[in-house]
């Protein structure tokens, strides 16, 4: 009897939305009373024929006896947090609008992030009935808000927001980089990895699936968050699925399943049981798995998810597919296409009454103008008229004057700082340029110290002990009482040996460099090799005083570098002048 009923019903094509409700919820009975008779026992799979009831009639009294709109404001925006709560997505929006029409009329100062909240909360209530692109409008409306300051919580929730849509229509990059943002901010961090682990899933890049989910539970254990922990669990059971790890994906699902419907969170208790569906129907468990997706889909139906009524029919569908029922398949994917139309019908209408609203608020204020008007003609027409033009005139050029002065001033603020950025650019260039140059010159400055302080300690070691030694050897032999051509012989060449080693250390550290112009001894040089060589060679110094007054070692140094080059020319170059 029950499967009778079953199999009728989805051989209709699966359309309960336009069932009798004396019919829907005998199919509901019997599901229930044939899930328990399969599934565990320890686990609560139950079909709701209402919605649960999640907010207290004590804020509902609350908002009834508001005298001011900033009670209303409290008020409403609790409301709508505690719906978000349950998952509640239709009435998230409602709320949402009525506190977007509070904030709109009332005359009451109010905060700039009561705005932002109302924009975030009614991002979320779109995401959850799967209206994306309105929910993104929302999210973006929230962050233009609060764009410079950044510290309003709403507005790191609307960029989680905005990482969130893109993660639900596939754009898995784009999410990955918002989401990447939102890992800085303390409020939603945890969300914020959670989400990661989803794209890393997504990627099937199971590690970093995992890692992103157990750094999402350790940042929950500083701020709890249950719901959240909920979803990772689930998550975490669908990466047991993936794995192929059976037993510990039902462990994940029951255990979701069952707390989250004791803490009234609908929407993750229903996805846990489409999980618990889809794990089912891969074991080959037809009957449990149709029976536990169309019980979830009852709910989906119930609260009017429709992104979740695709995502069941879906499951239903592989379900009967895998099963070989085909007609049924076929049925769900009309159903499938039906549930798709609707959403886009859902984008459609959600406009209109956005339309709807600013007519109204726009038809309020052009009454109120009429009243002042109806007024100011009682005291004088001309006047009224005057006033009037002048008022349109004034309203335009106070708005059209400051709009266009910021957008100048901006320009010029862009312009300044793309030229400051440029040449601080460059500044930097020249300034690492400047610093090499600097330390090339130390490097030579201490390499040409080393040579001098080298040739001095050379000089002096030549001079005073060699020098010192053959002056020694020298006086011994010329005290001998004998002599001979041998002796007179070595004595020959001590002297020269003496005279060399002397021209050598005044070479490494010559005292003419310190007598005579620097000018002048080069000359000398160039004309000494000019008399013992066919060349001819001319030489001028400018300015010559400048020359003459360089430091001791440079003088060194150039007179080696002058040397070597009328020493390579004379070797190689076949040169007639120099």
């Amino acid at each position: 009897m029950q499967s009778q009923c079953k199999y009728h019903l989805l051989s209709k094509g699966f359309k309960p939305l336009i069932l009798s409700k004396i019919f829907l919820f005998s199919w509901i009975v019997l599901v229930v009373i044939d899930i328990h008779t399969t599934l565990a026992q320890d686990t609560q799979i139950q079909a709701f024929g209402y919605m649960p009831k999640t907010v207290p009639d004590s804020l509902y009294t609350a908002l009834d006896d508001a005298k001011s709109d900033t009670q209303k404001i409290t008020l409403l925006s609790e409301i709508a947090s505690k719906y978000l709560t349950s998952g509640n997505g239709d009435s998230v929006v409602h709320y949402a609008q009525l506190l977007k029409m509070v904030l709109e009329t009332t005359q009451e100062p109010i905060q700039s992030s009561d705005r932002i909240f109302q924009k975030r909360i009614d991002g979320d209530g779109k995401y959850l009935n799967g209206l994306y692109d309105k929910a993104l409008e929302s999210y973006l409306g929230a962050i233009a808000l609060d764009s410079t300051q950044k510290q309003d919580p709403s507005y790191h929730e609307a960029i989680l927001g905005v990482g969130r849509i893109y993660l639900a229509k596939g754009e898995l990059e784009k999410a990955f980089s918002v989401l990447e943002e939102c890992t800085a901010y303390d409020t939603v961090s945890a969300r914020a990895h959670y989400l990661l682990g989803i794209i890393y899933f997504e990627k099937k890049d199971f590690e970093k699936c995992r890692n992103s989910f157990t750094k999402a539970q350790n940042l929950l254990i500083q701020e709890p968050n249950p719901k959240l922990q909920y979803r990772i669990t689930l998550n975490l059971g669908q990466l047991e699925r993936a794995l192929g790890n059976t037993d510990e994906a039902f462990g994940y699902f029951e255990k979701v399943i069952n707390s989250s419907l004791r803490d009234q969170y609908y929407d993750v208790y229903t996805e846990a049981v489409v999980q618990y569906g889809r794990l089912a129907t891969d074991l080959s468990y037809f009957d449990q798995a149709e029976m536990t997706l169309s019980m979830a889909y009852t709910n989906a139906i119930q609260w009017n998810r429709l992104e979740l009524q695709k995502k069941i029919i879906n499951s239903l569908r592989k379900t009967y597919e895998k099963k070989g029922d085909y007609q049924n398949a076929y049925n769900l994917m009309t159903q499938y296409l039906a549930v798709s139309n609707r959403i886009q019908q859902e984008q459609n209408s959600e406009l209109v009454q956005e339309l709807e609203v600013k007519y109204q608020t726009l038809r309020k204020e052009n009454q109120i103008l009429a009243l002042k008007e109806a007024q100011l003609e009682k005291e004088n027409e001309i006047d009224r008229q005057t006033t009037i033009k002048k008022a349109f005139l004034y309203g335009f050029l106070v708005i059209l004057v400051p709009i266009l002065a910021l957008l100048y001033v901006y320009y010029q603020k862009l312009q300044t700082q793309s030229q400051l950025n440029l040449r601080q650019k460059e500044l930097n260039a020249q300034k690492m340029n400047s610093l090499i140059k600097e330390n090339e010159l130390e490097v030579a400055k201490s390499s040409l110290n080393a040579q001098q302080e080298e040739r001095r300690r050379i000089a002096k070691q030549l001079h005073d002990s060699i020098g010192s030694n053959l002056a020694g050897i020298k006086l011994q032999l010329a005290n001998l009482k004998e002599s001979d051509t041998t002796q007179h012989n070595v004595l020959e060449q001590i002297d020269q040996t003496y005279e060399l080693v002397r021209d050598i250390s005044h070479d490494l550290i010559p005292k003419r460099f310190k007598q005579d112009a620097f000018t002048t001894l080069v000359q000398d040089y160039l004309k000494t090799i000019e008399e013992a060589s066919p060349i001819q060679i001319s030489f001028s110094a400018y300015p010559e005083h400048a020359v003459n007054g360089l430091k001791d070692e440079l003088k060194v140094e150039i007179y080696s570098i002058l040397q070597e080059l009328i020493t390579n020319t004379l070797k190689h170059a076949k040169a007639k002048t120099v």
